[in-house]
């Protein structure tokens, strides 16, 4: 609980430091996501998720590491609360498999 409190605060100094949609901003958002995932909340991960890798593709673009990387780990958080189809349409959208 107190890795997701520590993630939403520097969330929230993100955004009024950089804004909302900044790329470090996403990074942070895709930490809160793992911490959530590991707490047993795989249905705001994956939102969490969703909500940073839209962010980072933004930001770098669709052939980036960064963005691949995010997007596996979003698409893992899909299939674990049954959203598969968003889950393969990530995948063959960034050509993951």
């Amino acid at each position: 609980i107190a890795c997701i409190e520590g993630c939403e605060t520097l969330i929230a100094g993100r955004e009024r430091l950089l804004g909302p949609s900044h790329p470090k901003t996403a990074s942070a958002r895709g930490k809160l996501g793992e911490a959530l995932a590991g707490s047993g909340e795989p249905e705001a991960a994956a939102e969490v998720f969703a909500t940073a890798i839209a962010d980072l593709r933004r930001a770098y673009g669709d052939d980036s590491p960064v963005v691949k990387r995010a997007a596996l780990r979003c698409a893992s958080a899909f299939d674990q609360v049954d959203r598969a189809e968003e889950a393969a349409a990530l995948r063959l959208e960034l050509d993951l498999d």
